[in-house]
């Protein structure tokens, strides 16, 4: 009986050793940790944008989407102009239109519905600012405007409850959940508009801007979400050769967690 109770023992004190060494092996990985461990495989550089660094990747080709489900009505318009500002004023009065129940204008003043049928109302400037609609998002609480200046545009997001008017940089690239979005605006040569890109994120009915930054020798032009932390997006660069100007583009794939 007292060699069988040795035994026991001896096996016990075996298994607590065990248990013991696996304890004390558990590492806690930090989310850092996480991300740069699942991103290796792809060999993603350091991108630099103003003062916060990025984990990137350069890619073959992003999937496009037309931003405008109408674009080619849109560009029938414009077929029929060769000045930018009257360009953008034909396609509004198509939209005004299109989307009667929702906006109208009454001589230099733009009227848009909030959700409580009440109107906010933007008067253009005689300093040249111009408020021009462009579009009614139907899963974002927002209208978008493009707002024309005597040189250079921008483009202003108008939340549809308060009615309030955040300027932006450029078109706002929405994710699924509607509570990120990115902004991208190119001018590499007249420098009438940033050249660069905005992050911001919506809590209620704010817009918080987690970044703004003018990009130095490339301009983005389009952006894709591919989940909530990570965005594709299509690059210009301008190309001198011989006294000729010309454009080359690239794609890279942005991880969106700041480093």
């Amino acid at each position: 009986m007292k060699k069988y109770l040795a035994i026991l023992t001896v096996l016990l004190f075996v298994i607590s050793c065990k248990t013991e060494k696996k304890e004390k092996t558990v590492e806690t990985i930090s989310p850092v940790d996480t991300l740069i461990e699942e991103t290796k495989v792809k060999d993603y550089d350091t991108l630099k944008l103003c003062d916060k660094s990025f984990l990137y990747n350069i890619i073959d080709t992003i999937e496009k989407v037309d931003y405008f489900a109408d674009r080619v009505v849109r560009d029938s318009i414009s077929m029929n102009f060769d000045n930018s500002f009257l360009t953008l004023k034909a396609i509004e009065k198509y939209l005004l239109e299109k989307d009667a129940n929702l906006v109208n204008r009454s001589d230099d003043t733009l009227f848009l519905k909030k959700n409580d049928g009440t109107y906010v109302s933007f008067v253009d400037s005689l300093e040249y600012e111009y408020f021009i609609y462009s579009k009614s998002f139907q899963n974002e609480n927002f209208y978008l405007l493009l707002v024309h200046f005597y040189e250079g545009v921008v483009y202003g997001l108008v939340d549809k409850k308060s009615g309030k008017l955040t300027y932006i940089w450029g078109k706002p690239y929405f994710d699924k959940s509607g509570k990120r979005f990115l902004t991208c605006s190119i001018d590499l040569l007249a420098g009438y508009n940033p050249n660069g890109l905005q992050y911001f994120r919506v809590e209620n009915d704010t817009i918080i801007n987690e970044f703004s930054c003018e990009t130095e020798g490339w301009g983005p032009v389009h952006v894709k979400w591919i989940n909530d932390k990570t965005v594709q997006i299509e690059r210009k660069f301008i190309k001198f050769q011989e006294g000729d100007i010309s454009y080359e583009s690239d794609y890279i794939e942005l991880i969106l967690n700041v480093l």
